[in-house]
């Protein structure tokens, strides 16, 4: 009968052959949380500390580094990812794997649609950095959460890091903003011109921040993003903001032109 156990010699095997490291699950330390106020009071006046239970789990980029979030209703406890891992927010914790492990085998964070063939001739105005050849397009969608960046080249969101080119800043609930990154430029043109020649007359910043009510699904209008991938440019509209988790998630479609 064959054994249900390794054997010492396969269980070595798998301890040092590279890209076998298996996930490692980092659960939230705590059940609940006690929250207070912090700031001096007046004499005569106190707080009442707020107990709260975890509700939940996030993964949020602060800069270039990914960092875990556990959700307690009164406040949340944070810890950064583990160095060279890319993690996923669970129920009551987190599955982190080796990036040696990854196999996506596509544009992750993106559904992409179509492979949409462009004009012979490149319009006059071609994104400095661009070859002679008449650019290639490609047509995606995708969700970005309050706080998290995108990177337009690769598709991805969350964990973009040094690549991102835009980046959805929530200062306060209602105060949203959308802000390019890393070199990126940006610039607000109408939804009638949400396409390439659009795109190369619209006027780029790499500083200002537009506010989300500016580009909004019932704004009129989208944004065209010069990445900070020489060559390539890029046009997002907002087609929809929902809710998760009390953070707004922007539905997003997107069309880009690459050499």
């Amino acid at each position: 009968m064959q054994s249900r156990f390794l054997s010492p010699m396969l269980l070595g095997l798998l301890l040092v052959v590279p890209g076998l490291t298996m996930a490692e699950y980092i659960p939230c330390p705590l059940e609940e949380i006690e929250s207070d106020v912090t700031t001096a009071k007046p004499p005569g006046w106190w707080s009442t500390p707020k107990v709260g239970r975890l509700q939940g789990t996030d993964i949020v980029q602060m800069g270039d580094q990914p960092v875990l979030l556990c959700y307690y209703g009164v406040g949340s406890i944070t810890r950064d990812a583990p160095p060279g891992t890319e993690c996923e927010a669970l129920e009551r914790g987190f599955r982190c794997q080796a990036r040696a492990m990854e196999s996506y085998g596509g544009i992750v964070g993106t559904a992409v649609e179509t492979a949409r063939p462009m004009p012979d001739e490149p319009p006059a105005g071609v994104p400095s950095g661009a070859s002679e050849a008449a650019p290639s397009g490609l047509r995606g969608r995708a969700r970005l959460a309050q706080t998290f960046m995108m990177d337009l080249d690769s598709g991805r969101t969350r964990n973009t890091g040094k690549k991102a080119d835009i980046w959805f800043n929530a200062r306060t609930a209602r105060s949203m903003f959308i802000k390019p990154v890393n070199g990126a430029m940006l610039a607000v043109v109408p939804r009638s011109q949400a396409n390439l020649s659009g795109c190369l007359g619209g006027r780029f910043s790499k500083t200002r921040s537009v506010p989300l009510s500016r580009v909004g699904p019932d704004s009129g209008n989208c944004m065209c993003v010069h990445t900070n991938d020489p060559g390539t440019l890029a046009v997002v509209c907002v087609d929809g903001i929902s809710e998760e988790r009390g953070r707004k998630v922007l539905e997003l479609s997107f069309d880009r032109w690459y050499n």
